[in-house]
């Protein structure tokens, strides 16, 4: 069994394997000659991907410390913002009740201002009618 089996073949099947093989060698040259392009052109990449990624690492170290700073200003001035506004709102409380009380007492005088407006009314109507009574007019 030993026996090569393609000494038997004709020649120009032989000729016709052989120029297959040449054509799939060839190809197989194209295509891996595409793939080093490919390659190289990975490589390429690869290169410039880095220098971005060092250029953004760079700018995020010079700015970090700012957007840090900036955060702690505003965290800070939150703080203090609802501190004033805890502030005013107590202020605010403490008038609506000296308002109130402002408003009640107002209230108090007008009652007893047009309570007293009625009496002098009343007194004068009496008045009014005794006098015209006195000097002998018809009261009206």
């Amino acid at each position: 069994m030993s026996e090569d089996i393609t000494q038997n073949l004709p020649n120009d099947n032989m000729m016709l394997i052989l120029a297959r093989f040449d054509s799939i060698d060839s190809r197989l040259d194209r295509i891996d000659s595409r793939l080093d392009g490919i390659d190289l052109r990975l490589d390429g990449l690869d290169s410039r991907l880095t220098t971005l990624e060092d250029k953004v690492d760079k700018r995020l170290m010079e700015t970090r410390p700012i957007w840090e700073r900036a955060l702690a200003e505003i965290t800070e001035t939150r703080v203090e913002m609802n501190e004033r506004f805890e502030k005013l709102d107590s202020e605010i409380g403490k008038l609506r009740i000296e308002m109130d009380d402002g408003l009640r007492r107002v209230k108090g005088q007008i009652e007893v201002l047009n309570k007293n407006m009625l009496e002098i009314q009343g007194d004068m109507k009496y008045l009014d009618r005794r006098i015209t009574k006195l000097e002998g007019e018809p009261a009206q």
